[in-house]
C-alpha cells in the first residue's frame, strides 16, 4: 500500500510539474489522467453459509446442467442426476484454506473429489474423477436451487 501511495504521489507531482513548466496549468486546469486496471477475478473465501444447500451443476464446457449437488450443514454431500432422483454419489465436505473440498464415492465406479471456490460471486467446482488415468477434471458452475 505504501508503494502504491508513493507511486500515485510521484505521478501526480510529475504531471503537475510538467503542466506548470509548459505553461498549461496557468491558462487551464491540469488534470491527472486516471487509468483503471482490471485486477482479475474476485475470489471470496468459502464459508459454510455460502455452500450449504442444493445446487444445479452446469458443465462450463458444454453448458449442460447434468448433476445436482446437495451439501448438508453436518458435512455430508450427495449428488444425483435429476432434482427428485435418488443420489448415486456420496461423500463429505469441509473447508480447507478457504476452499470447498468434498471427497466422494461413486459406488461401483470409483472415487473422486470436488474442489470449489467462489469466483466473482459464482460457486465454481472442479469435479475430479480418480477412476480415470490420469484423473479427469470436469469444471462446473453451481447455481442455488
Amino acid at each position: 500500500m505504501i508503494k502504491l501511495k508513493s507511486t500515485i504521489i510521484t505521478a501526480l507531482a510529475v504531471t503537475l510539474l510538467t503542466g506548470f513548466l509548459s505553461g498549461n496549468c496557468l491558462a487551464q486546469p491540469c488534470y491527472l489522467p486516471i487509468i483503471i486496471k482490471n485486477l482479475g477475478p474476485v475470489i471470496t473465501p468459502v464459508t459454510p453459509q455460502l455452500v450449504v444447500g442444493s445446487w444445479v451443476m452446469t458443465d462450463v464446457k458444454t453448458g449442460i446442467s447434468d448433476f445436482f449437488l446437495h451439501t448438508a450443514p453436518e458435512g455430508s454431500l450427495a449428488i444425483n442426476d435429476f432434482p427428485n432422483d435418488n443420489p448415486h454419489i456420496f461423500g463429505t465436505w469441509s473447508i480447507v484454506a478457504d476452499t470447498f473440498e468434498g471427497p466422494f464415492e461413486n459406488p461401483g465406479v470409483g472415487t473422486g473429489v470436488l474442489v470449489g471456490t467462489i469466483v466473482d460471486g459464482v460457486f465454481t467446482l472442479d469435479f475430479i474423477e480418480f477412476w480415470h488415468d490420469p484423473p479427469k477434471h470436469i469444471f462446473y458452475k453451481a447455481s442455488r436451487l
